[in-house]
């Protein structure tokens, strides 16, 4: 058996042994990066909306960046989400946080009860999702 012939054996064990392994994207991390791409989207038009209105007050100016910013980490965790990657996972995890943290320090004044409840209880939720063990696995190289 000559080099060429070895090389060749040895490239299609390899492949053989790839098939498979391959991971796939579960339901779970689909729905949380759907939902992070929403808060994405939304994040970049109330963000430039809130600079818009910098006019009225510096504060929105400053708040407008926080939104906006947030809004840009989300859609690139939304990438990071689906494709696996394990940076993904950890810019989900510290957004939510802050999020939530953004959402009971600024915006007690603006939204009801009930509308802050139900955003916070979504960030914690998606937050304790990516916690669990089966996800992190997912997301290990």
């Amino acid at each position: 058996m000559g080099e060429a012939d070895r090389r060749e054996a040895c490239h299609k064990l390899e492949k053989e042994a790839s098939v498979g392994t391959e991971k796939r994207v579960s339901l779970g991390v689909v729905v949380c990066a759907i939902i992070m791409g929403i808060l994405g989207i939304y994040g970049l038009g109330y963000g430039m909306v809130m600079i818009n209105w910098a006019a009225l007050s510096p504060e929105f100016y400053v708040l407008g960046l926080i939104t906006l910013a947030q809004g840009v980490l989300s859609l690139a965790a939304t990438y990071g989400l689906m494709k696996l990657m394990r940076w993904g996972r950890i810019v989900t995890i510290c957004v939510n946080l802050l999020r939530t943290l953004f959402l009971l320090i600024f915006t007690r004044q603006v939204y009801s009860g009930a509308a802050l409840a139900v955003e916070i209880t979504i960030s914690l939720m998606i937050v304790a999702y990516m916690l669990l063990p089966k996800v992190r696995s997912t997301f290990s190289p």
